[in-house]
This record gives structure tokens, sequence and C-alpha cells, in this order.
């Protein structure tokens, strides 16, 4: 009797871990639609940003195994591949939120929900929007999504941000480098 028990354990237990999300990794996180081939998932990668799917990576070069978005900072993207144009979703619900968005290349366009900036303890409390020279984030249009949360933003980078005017983020806009569209 018992080992008939202990086989339904068993199978019910890898049922579960096989359903089971993938792990969480909070910190400098690499947008990769492809998990652990090298890269992002190609030229134009678009993909969906929220806690469910698994379109983050830990590794630069997008290696490693992608894991659901936790917190931290969102580099856009793995690898060097990804430097054509692609859509990232953002539903519409609970936002993501980041310290940190980088944009090292390509032009991405955020659709539809709200990415919260989230900001730091230093940098009077703003989140980081880097985006790189040659490189182009959109927030602007009628299905783009918006920048919204409790901290102000600080662009870096030689790069363009562009903004619909639809922000609902408060604090402080800095503007280091590059150039912000509103």
């Amino acid at each position: 009797m018992k080992k008939p028990l202990l086989k339904s354990c068993l199978t019910l237990c890898a049922l579960w871990a096989a359903a089971a999300p993938p792990a969480v990794f909070a910190g400098i996180q690499y947008w990769d639609i492809n998990n652990t081939t090298t890269g992002a998932g190609g030229a134009s990668p678009a993909g969906t940003w929220n806690t469910a799917v698994a379109n983050w990576n830990p590794s630069s070069a997008g290696t490693g195994t992608s894991v659901v978005w936790a917190s931290g900072t969102a580099v856009f993207s793995a690898g060097t591949d990804a430097n054509g144009s692609f859509g990232v979703t953002v539903p519409t619900g609970t936002p993501p939120s980041a310290l940190e968005i980088d944009v090292e290349e390509g032009t991405i366009t955020f659709l539809t929900g709200t990415v919260a900036l989230a900001g730091t303890s230093g940098n009077s409390g703003t989140a980081i929007f880097n985006v790189s020279s040659g490189a182009y984030a959109n927030f602007a249009g009628s299905a783009a999504g918006y920048l919204g949360g409790s901290k102000g933003l600080n662009k870096l980078g030689g790069g363009v941000l562009d903004l619909g005017g639809n922000e609902i983020y408060t604090g402080n806009s800095y503007i280091d480098a590059g150039q912000v569209n509103i």
C-alpha cells in the first residue's frame, strides 16, 4: 500500500516542478526571448515584459537560463543581435518596476501598459534611463506604453528617449546626455 502512495506523491511532485514558473533573479537582467541560445533572439526580439514570462537572462551574452522579471536593472538586450526595431508589450495591471533601464542597441517601442520607475536611494531617488548612442527608446504613439511610478527620471547615454507626454511618474526629470522628445 505504501509504494503506490509514494509513487503518486512523486508523480505529483514532478508535475508541480514542471509547471512551476522559472526562477526569479533580481539584479541586472538582459532581455532575451530565446533562452540559452546566444543573443536576445535576433534583430527584432519582440516579447512581453511582465512577471510571468521568462524573457530575462542573468547572462549579458544570453547564454544563461531565462528567468521571469523580478526587479533591478533591465538591459535591452542580451548579446549584440537586437539591433533592429521591435516592440516590448507591457500588459496593463501590475506594472514591472525597474531601478534602471538600459537600451544598448536597436529601436524599442514599449507597448500598452506602464513601466514603473522604482528609483534608487542615490541620485535623488530617480530611476536611470540610459539609451546608448544610436539606440532609440519609444514611449510615444497611440499604442505606446508610458512611464509611471513614484520616482523621477535621469536620462543618460547619447541615444533618444521619446516620451508621448502621457507619463505619470512623479519626481524630477534630469537629462544628463542624449535627447528626450516629449
